[in-house]
């Protein structure tokens, strides 16, 4: 007997752990990403001082 189900569960895991992964780094690169994009110093300096992104 196969259990079809502890495959599902195990790939819905990855990716759900991805999926979370994928949302905060692009929740915390946003910011910075837009206020460089918009040459805005005052922005640029308080959004990305903090940023892994920054770079």
């Amino acid at each position: 007997m196969t259990h079809a189900w502890v495959d599902v569960v195990f790939w819905s895991l990855i990716g759900a752990g991805t999926a979370v992964s994928a949302i905060n780094m692009t929740w915390e690169c946003l910011p910075c990403r837009l206020s460089q994009v918009t040459h805005n110093e005052r922005l640029i300096e308080r959004l990305c001082r903090n940023s892994p992104c920054a770079h």
